[in-house]
């Protein structure tokens, strides 16, 4: 007979969750898969004023605060009002945790990067204040165990998540999945400057799609209202002649019908490398650039981007992948990766008593 409410185990959840983000949200679903039975998960989601009330109850019935997954510990370089928003946040949490008498857990997260000594100092105070820290890339684990702390290095939890579905056959030209956002707009808030590689991208692929031999799909994964894909892909559909965009939920799926997809989105590329699909990253992130540990991918695979210095070279990836997409591939062990996830992503709750 399985436990009561009452007589399960409380977790209190925070991280980027019911915000429009399909890579979250996947990494949630992740999560409650992973997660005992005897353990009941409260998740901080919606508006801000039922957030507060969820924050303070939650914190009062739970014995574990768990902050995660993605990227939770940074100082992008946003416009200053927004720069430190995830660590003062993160701050703050903590300390309440700590305040109520909970432990404090780290699942799956990013750290990184941080630039300031102002950062730095905010992401050691969480640190101290964590009893359990799982990571998902070696620069994190790098940065914690540089701090005289511990971790223990997981996939990504999107991966628990993820269950590739049958598809129809496809057209016999190369289907090629697109999923672009506004990097400048977003963290330098200075959109006339995503025009330029934007335009240089469109072309780039008209000329694919008219030649006949490849096939468009443009990819949304983030309909969050301060950071969506959409004005991005909505100016490429344009100039391309597009008429549907996937949106997060679709998107998924429509990966699965491409033979290979250009992203910029983390867990765009993720799961796009995760099917064995063709893939280019397009890394805005350092986090896109340790996709060659996370699953594999070759280093060609992986490109700075947006930078004018590689818009060419990226014009003859395109065409490269096209050719040969084998080479584009990633390469390692899915029964191991599920392992480890089932391994390291999660604390051992046993014998935690408030």
């Amino acid at each position: 007979m399985g436990k009561t409410l009452k007589e399960k185990k409380q977790v209190l959840l925070i991280g980027h969750y019911g915000r429009g983000n399909i890579g979250d949200e996947m990494m949630l679903r992740g999560i409650r898969r992973l997660m005992p039975d005897e353990v009941h998960l409260t998740v901080l989601g919606g508006e801000r004023e039922k957030k507060l009330r969820q924050l303070f109850s939650g914190l009062r019935k739970s014995e574990w605060l768990w902050l995660g997954g993605g990227s939770m510990f940074h100082d992008l370089p946003k416009p200053v009002s927004r720069k430190y928003r995830s660590l003062l946040k993160m701050c703050m949490l903590t300390l309440l945790g700590k305040l109520f008498r909970l432990k404090v857990a780290w699942i799956g997260v990013g750290v990184g990067p941080l630039h300031t000594p102002l950062a730095k100092k905010m992401a050691r105070f969480c640190l101290k204040q964590s009893s359990f820290r799982s990571v998902r890339d070696v620069e994190s684990k790098n940065w914690i165990k540089d701090n005289g702390f511990e971790s223990k290095l997981t996939p990504d939890l999107a991966l628990t998540d993820f269950q590739p579905k049958s598809i129809e056959p496809q057209p016999s030209s190369f289907v090629l999945g697109v999923n672009i956002f506004p990097y400048h707009a977003i963290y330098h808030a200075e959109p006339d400057m995503d025009r330029e590689w934007m335009d240089f991208l469109a072309a780039t692929l008209k000329s694919l799609s008219e030649s006949g031999d490849v096939t468009l799909k443009l990819l949304s994964f983030s309909n969050k209202p301060t950071e969506n894909d959409q004005n991005a892909l909505d100016y490429l559909a344009e100039k391309l002649g597009i008429a549907m965009i996937f949106q997060p939920e679709q998107s998924i799926e429509a990966i699965q019908t491409c033979d290979g997809v250009l992203s910029m989105r983390y867990h765009a590329s993720l799961v796009s490398a995760y099917l064995g699909k063709a893939t280019i990253a397009l890394a805005y992130h350092p986090k896109c650039m340790v996709l060659d540990q996370a699953l594999g991918l070759n280093q060609r695979s992986l490109m700075a981007w947006p930078a004018a210095d590689t818009y060419e070279l990226l014009k003859r990836h395109i065409h490269s992948m096209i050719e040969h997409p084998d080479a584009y591939r990633a390469v390692f062990q899915k029964a191991e990766l599920q392992k480890q996830l089932e391994e390291n992503a999660l604390p051992n709750l046993k014998g935690w008593e408030r």
